[in-house]
């Protein structure tokens, strides 16, 4: 498919300036039909984008996600890169690193706890002139980090006849919530992990 391209006015336009134009390909579409009672019998979408459409699958790749029936989870392709990171050097490690993990932030508890010597390493030199140091406080956070992305829990969609829970605890630095609902067992699964 290609786009529409416009070339600068030629002194032979006549006294509009009409831009001339290239031809434009009309999109080709493909109907897929889907045979399915829920769903619209035929659908159409652009040819050549049909390897990128998934339909009637129980689970899926979606923007560093896998997306299932039993709810949302880290992509294993996406956190294995993270992990195997080796200990930052520079503040643009620190800040991408800080940058990629808070990408899935959703899926750890106390996010911003755990966050907070990594953070620090971002604010402005020190008055002084001195920059930021890694301490082990910084490597604690560092593997800690990559370890809760590898054990992340499976959120879970919201049931919207069923209860919420509201978890909430604070602090004089951060405050994190969980929302949550039981299951018919009576146990909790997280459906949103949230900290500032």
């Amino acid at each position: 498919m290609s786009h529409q391209q416009l070339q600068s006015p030629s002194h032979d336009d006549g006294p509009t300036g009409d831009f001339k134009s290239a031809a434009v390909e009309e999109p080709i579409f493909e109907t897929l039909n889907l045979g399915t009672l829920d769903a619209p019998q035929n659908i159409k979408i652009y040819k050549g984008i049909q390897e990128k459409c998934q339909f009637g699958v129980p689970s899926g790749r979606l923007l560093g996600h896998i997306v299932s029936s039993r709810g949302i989870a880290t992509d294993p392709d996406k956190v294995t890169r993270i992990l195997a990171l080796p200990k930052l050097e520079t503040v643009s490690e620190v800040r991408g690193f800080v940058g990629h993990v808070s990408y899935y932030r959703r899926f750890i508890h106390s996010f911003a706890v755990l966050c907070q010597p990594l953070t620090n390493l971002l604010k402005k030199p020190l008055l002084d002139g001195s920059s930021p140091v890694w301490t082990a406080e910084c490597s604690v956070a560092f593997e800690a980090l990559k370890q809760k992305l590898v054990s992340a829990p499976i959120l879970v969609a919201p049931c919207w006849t069923k209860p919420f829970q509201v978890y909430v605890d604070a602090s004089n630095v951060v405050i994190g919530s969980i929302l949550s609902q039981k299951d018919d067992n009576n146990r909790d699964h997280p459906i949103y992990f949230a900290s500032r």
